[in-house]
């Protein structure tokens, strides 16, 4: 079946662009020229992945990033954002929200595709990984510490409270899990993370913004601290329970 995409942006033209480009290479196109938009079109028919720019009139690309974060039926589509060069703080405040991936205007339709292309694979990768589990029998939840942790569903909870992870806080998640005890570089993790064809820009940067998001996450009261250790200059470890 073709890929289904969501573009998001307030320049029709841009879109009208990118929308015959990709339609090229064989996949479904869905538009919306606002944030509002968007959510009206996702709760009717979820995509596979969205692209979206940051700077919109109203709901702005973060805000709707947010809101989809928030929904547990959307909140696993990788999410790319279209942002302006001098966009430099806004740019941050995504990596801190935990996007998928940034493609800094002008930007050549190659550059969106290889993104494009990289996420949804990596996105197969990981419901082959789940599917796989599910065949093999393998327990579809199991605890650790306070975590209880379910791959085929992709939830989280810490002490009862649902966590809402991105998709790339998820693989880290589980990465550091099944590695606890062990120094996990930063190769190692771009590795589980990241298709083989595919690697950000920065990429220990960016995976240092994930894992820093991921701790966040996990630390949601005083008393549940320190599950994982940063070793510097090396990568991390989750601390063996």
């Amino acid at each position: 079946m073709q890929e289904l995409i969501l573009l998001v942006d307030d320049k029709v033209k841009l879109l009208q662009g990118i929308r015959m480009h990709l339609e090229m290479l064989n996949y479904r196109i869905l538009i919306a020229s606002s944030g509002s938009e968007a959510l009206k079109i996702l709760e009717r028919s979820p995509p596979d992945l969205i692209v979206a720019d940051i700077r919109m009139p109203g709901m702005s690309g973060i805000e709707l990033f947010k809101r989809v974060r928030a929904k547990p039926h959307l909140s696993m589509i990788p999410f790319i954002f279209l942002t302006a060069l001098s966009a430099e703080d806004e740019i941050n405040k995504g990596k801190i929200l935990g996007a998928d991936d940034y493609i800094v205007k002008p930007f050549k339709a190659e550059e969106l595709v290889c993104s494009i292309q990289g996420r949804l694979r990596r996105k197969k990768e990981l419901e082959q990984a789940a599917n796989e589990l599910h065949k093999e029998k393998i327990p579809q939840n199991f605890k650790i510490y306070d975590l209880d942790i379910s791959p085929s569903s992709r939830l989280v909870f810490r002490s009862g409270t649902e966590i809402s992870l991105s998709p790339i806080e998820f693989e880290l998640l589980l990465y550091f899990v099944k590695n606890s005890g062990r120094v996990c570089q930063f190769i190692q993790l771009a590795q589980a993370i990241y298709p083989v064809s595919f690697k950000p820009a920065h990429l220990e940067q960016t995976i240092r913004v994930h894992v820093n998001n991921l701790r966040k996450k996990l630390d949601i009261s005083q008393s549940s601290k320190g599950l994982i250790t940063n070793i510097r200059g090396i990568g991390y470890r989750f601390e063996k329970e």
